[in-house]
């Protein structure tokens, strides 16, 4: 550890010892993290990481902190907090979205991992592009959000996402397409692959900034009368059911057709021929 605080030192990048990890996240639990790294731009929070591996420390990339919880014990070796990152926002105008409509105008969105998805709506709004709508409110980073496909009310990062660069786990800089990021439910390439993301660019279509606005309020305010968002909390938490695939055999058919159902289960109703005498007597009384 002290080989990476030396190293940290000697390359202008600011940390913190024992820094209580409850005060950066959600949930407000966690010991202290031995170091609490604070790089203030891409170049430092890739060096971060690369020193933290040279010294053998091991390190967790840390965002907005809304979707982990962190041991009392605290955390043995370095968190890096991704959402230190001074970054602006860059709007490039009039480009072309292969396979959305051409009817629309859309302009790409560059913003920094470490900016809050908040900021992101904030400037698509300022600047008339829809599309992030449903991504107001959801607290986190524009890294992390790409990071987990995060997503509300019928949208998703990846249908808006266009590319993302990226630290590889080798040390190499890199930019993929949103293709290549095996981008489905709550999931993204970045779980296995080890890479740090670094920016995102996001094609948005031009629109009416009162539609938008509009939107925006109305799941906020859906959002606020649902969940906690007063209390220390991660939102909302819910399990979906689990989703089976059944074979059902239809008459009319000479092949059997593969249904997709919700298997729920249901409480079975008594049968009056089940009941007990004394159940039968209770009711009568």
């Amino acid at each position: 550890m002290e080989r990476l605080k030396k190293a940290l030192s000697a390359a202008g990048i600011a940390y913190k010892e024992n820094e209580p990890l409850c005060a950066h996240c959600t949930f407000r639990i966690g010991g202290p993290a031995d170091l609490f790294v604070l790089p203030e731009n891409e170049e430092q929070l890739c060096a971060a990481i690369r020193l933290a591996k040279e010294a053998g420390v091991r390190s967790y990339l840390l965002g907005n902190g809304s979707n982990i919880l962190f041991e009392d014990a605290g955390y043995r070796g370095a968190v890096i907090n991704v959402s230190a990152m001074k970054s602006g926002i860059g709007v490039i105008e009039n480009i072309s979205f292969p396979g959305k409509d051409p009817a629309l105008t859309y302009d790409a969105v560059v913003v920094g991992a470490g900016q809050m998805l908040s900021s992101l709506c904030m400037a698509a709004l300022g600047n008339s592009l829809t599309g992030l709508e449903f991504a107001y409110g959801i607290p986190g980073t524009v890294g992390g959000a790409v990071y987990m496909n995060a997503g509300a009310y019928g949208g998703e990062m990846k249908d808006v996402l266009a590319s993302v660069r990226y630290l590889t786990g080798e040390g190499e800089i890199v930019e993929a397409p949103a293709e290549q990021l095996d981008l489905r439910y709550r999931h993204s390439i970045f779980e296995e692959n080890g890479g740090c993301i670094l920016s995102a660019k996001f094609y948005l279509a031009r629109g009416s900034a009162s539609d938008i606005r509009a939107k925006m309020d109305d799941l906020m305010a859906r959002r606020r009368d649902k969940q906690p968002l007063d209390k220390p909390s991660a939102g909302s938490t819910f399990k979906r059911p689990v989703l089976s695939l059944i074979h059902i055999s239809e008459p009319t058919r000479r092949t059997p057709i593969s249904y997709a159902v919700f298997c729920l289960k249901k409480k079975k109703k008594q049968d009056s021929s089940e009941r007990t005498t004394a159940q039968r007597k209770k009711e009568k009384d």
